[in-house]
């Protein structure tokens, strides 16, 4: 069996954080027109598109900043928008986790590594040298990809939709039966008994019930999802039943 390494897989050169920045430069000219790559590539800061020109383009595509808009055309994603012109802080976060995940190679890493922020360098090098990853790629791939786990780890967990006790939630008027018992009244009925209505998924969402021996485990999904999405979604599910099947294991 040949020990010869095979082609490496396709992964972004410049860590996430790089890439925002030479992003927000095309962004504050070109918004989300088509901008011709040659442009863009001097508005990066570079003289023409031959080298690392290109190879900067590539990485800013890998984390999903940019796209393709025709021949030798690129444009500004709205992935990108939620990250440079976030309507929250929320909102910009969610957009730098999914745009840590993007690149293919990235999600490997991450499955081979799911309790870990940032993994040990030698540990990432030696998971793409196993996996026959070229050796001279080797050190940018792991520079890119630490870069970026550590720009990520400094923004926390990504914020559910669940509200905590600080934000302003609006909720609905007190009933007259409410009013008159109050919480503290033999009538009332306790914060742990109180019947909660299930609310159906809100438009342009799916519900999908699982029924296992401890419960229901319910999904809610975008309707419509891309194959891209799908692909994203599976490489999630697969960390989250990694790490559940190692937490089952030790109960």
């Amino acid at each position: 069996m040949s020990n010869k390494p095979i082609h490496s897989p396709s992964y972004p050169s410049l860590s996430l954080e790089a890439c925002i920045n030479h992003t927000r430069k095309i962004e504050e000219s070109y918004r989300t027109s088509a901008v011709d790559r040659k442009d863009a590539a001097n508005l990066m800061g570079y003289s023409s598109l031959s080298g690392p020109a290109g190879t900067a383009l590539a990485a800013l595509a890998s984390y999903g900043l940019v796209e393709k808009a025709g021949k030798g055309m690129l444009r500004v994603t709205p992935l990108a928008v939620s990250i440079i012109h976030p309507q929250s802080d929320s909102e910009r976060k969610k957009a730098l986790f999914e745009a840590a995940q993007t690149p293919k190679l990235f999600r490997d890493i991450r499955e081979q590594f799911p309790d870990l922020s940032v993994p040990p360098e030698q540990g990432v090098k030696t998971h793409l040298n196993r996996a026959g990853f070229n050796p001279n790629s080797v050190p940018k791939a792991v520079k890119a990809f630490l870069d970026t786990a550590r720009f990520v780890e400094q923004l926390g967990k990504p914020e559910s939709h669940v509200p905590d006790s600080g934000d302003d939630v609006e909720s609905d008027p007190p009933d007259d039966e409410t009013q008159q018992t109050g919480t503290n009244s033999p009538s009332a009925i306790p914060p742990e008994d109180t019947i909660q209505k299930e609310l159906p998924p809100a438009t342009g969402q799916r519900k999908a019930v699982f029924p296992v021996s401890e419960g229901d485990v319910t999904f809610l999904f975008p309707d419509g999802m891309t194959e891209e999405g799908i692909e994203e979604l599976e490489a999630y599910l697969a960390v989250f039943l990694k790490k559940a099947k190692r937490k089952a294991a030790e109960n």
